[in-house]
């Protein structure tokens, strides 16, 4: 029976937001993840979107004055600001975006967000030490500590969160390990409540104004940015004495994913996967950073998950990443590339789980993979009993609407034979009908003598109709290289040393992604950015 085994979901159970949040982060495909941890010698065609943006000199005059700017509104710059704000420093937030929350308003979030434990920060440590982390150990020790602190923070701002009821504008949602936590714990959740407390603290939030310069004076010090309002063209210069970068990575730059890939990925990176997030993580703040001296590291690694099926009519993003077909592709059911045959286990989860099965589909011939289930296990409910999915592959609120009209538009495939399917899907059907006949004879023996797959995801598929999904290439998700940083999260140059004023959280620093730690990094940068202007 189902409950005699320790599932995914019953391990994560009381593991809290910020160690589940942190957990799911280490999922992902890990690219290059062998490489030093030092800057990556770049090989690809270096471009204007690839070179250093210079810094600036200060102005004669400035045209503002403030303690500290916060570049970015994301998970990390929103808390930055709050965290420099509740220090009491006078803050200028710069938005590139038209709103307020950056990825975060489109981010998914699993965990019980509401459990606390006394071995949190232990936890914590441990699930920062992901096994390819080159994080500074420092950093990962203090915000592990805080962890529960940064957790109980952001929940007593919860009454701003003024929408309640975002689930049905086709945002995420989050993925608790127990249906009784409630719904409204997502990433657009912690949006709200960051953006709700900025507001009240009166802080200035500048809206489609990047900043598109460092100012740095001549001992190497930075002393404010230069912003550009893009509704009106003005460019303009704003004195700080603490500037922190919260403006995300750079996975939507096409130009520098070529520049620092290596050749070993670069089929699986540049040409088979699609960018899921939004089109203004294009490297600024690294580019901007790297222009005032500092260091870049692990510019050759990024995350990426499976790719799914492409649905004609929804772009390439989080909707798309999260529609049923693509979850339905997702689950540890049977799995066969263009040629009927088997090629992994579909169900291996580990330190990059579903970055093992995003490597194994890039493998197959063409990129191109099926997911095969039938009448057992096509529903939200059925999915949930048979496959105990965790993360990403939960099914979300819109799951079983979106099943029944892709199976109706051919989206999904619908046959009621093995052949038929085969057909549809266009392998060798003799090849494929060999396939399942012998995966359901190791589902009925208990036993996977060819991928050792556990007997726990067996699942027989006999019962007619059958369904299957096409996934094609992979998910782009994130970067993993950014800006070096000391313990404070200033940004330091390749010598070790800090670059005064200057501040990194988020992706734009090296290895810091995923809700938690985002959030965690921000608020801490935000308190040292306050604590180095008001000194």
């Amino acid at each position: 029976m189902k409950d005699t085994a320790l599932s995914r979901r019953g391990f994560l159970v009381g593991a809290g937001l910020f160690a589940g949040a942190v957990a799911a982060e280490a999922m992902g495909a890990t690219v290059g993840a062998s490489a030093s941890a030092e800057e990556v010698e770049a090989g690809g065609k270096a471009t204007q979107f690839t070179l250093p943006i210079e810094p600036v000199t200060p102005p004669e005059s400035w045209d503002e004055e403030t303690d500290v700017v916060v570049c970015g509104t994301g998970g990390s710059g929103g808390a930055a600001i709050v965290g420099a704000l509740e220090a009491g420093a006078k803050v200028i937030g710069l938005e590139k975006n038209a709103i307020w929350g950056g990825n975060l308003q489109f981010s998914g979030v699993w965990g019980d967000p509401l459990a606390t434990v006394p071995e949190i920060a232990v936890q914590n440590y441990r699930l920062w030490q992901t096994p390819y982390a080159k994080k500074n150990p420092r950093v990962v020790s203090i915000l592990a500590q805080r962890a529960a602190e940064d957790l109980n923070w952001i929940l007593s701002m919860r009454q701003y969160n003024f929408d309640p009821y975002y689930l049905q504008y086709g945002c995420f949602h989050p993925i608790p390990a127990d249906p009784s936590i409630p719904a409204e714990y997502g990433g657009r959740f912690f949006a709200n409540c960051l953006q709700g407390r900025a507001k009240a603290l009166g802080g200035d939030i500048r809206y489609s104004t990047p900043c598109v310069a460092l100012v740095q004076e001549a001992g190497g010090t930075v002393v404010g940015v230069k912003a550009r309002d893009l509704e009106s063209g003005r460019e303009y210069f704003i004195k700080a004495k603490s500037v922190v970068f919260g403006v995300g990575g750079w996975t939507a730059n096409r130009d520098m994913l070529e520049y620092y890939m290596h050749e070993d990925c670069s089929y699986e990176i540049t040409d088979m996967c699609r960018y899921m997030g939004l089109p203004g993580a294009t490297g600024d703040g690294a580019r901007m950073a790297k222009g005032v001296g500092a260091r870049l590291m692990s510019m050759n690694e990024v995350d990426y998950y499976d790719g799914g099926v492409e649905i004609p009519g929804t772009p390439n993003g989080p909707r798309s990443f999260y529609a049923g077909a693509n979850q339905l592709n997702r689950q540890s059911s049977l799995s066969v590339n263009k040629l009927g045959k088997r090629f992994m286990d579909e169900s291996a989860t580990g330190g990059d789980s579903f970055g093992y099965q995003a490597r194994m589909k890039a493998m197959q011939p063409d990129a191109t993979t099926f997911t095969i289930l039938d009448s057992t296990c096509i529903t939200a409910e059925q999915v949930n009993a048979v496959f105990m999915p965790t993360a990403c592959e939960v099914p979300r609120v819109w799951f079983d609407d979106d099943v029944k009209e892709q199976i109706a538009s051919g989206i999904i495939m619908k046959a009621e034979t093995p052949e038929e399917l085969a057909e549809k899907m266009g392998v060798p059907v003799d090849t494929f009908v060999a396939t399942l006949n012998e995966y359901n004879a190791a589902c009925d023996a208990g036993e996977d003598t060819m991928f050792y797959k556990p007997a726990f995801y067996l699942h027989a598929l006999r019962t007619p109709p059958y369904y299957a999904t096409k996934g094609v290439g992979n998910s782009l998700m994130t970067c993993l290289g950014g800006v070096a940083y000391d313990e404070n999260l200033n940004a330091i140059r390749p010598d070790g040393y800090p670059i005064e004023g200057l501040y990194v959280c988020g992706e734009t620093a090296s290895y810091i992604t995923g809700v938690a730690k985002t959030i965690q990094s921000g608020r801490y940068a935000g308190q040292n950015a306050a604590a180095h202007a008001l000194a």
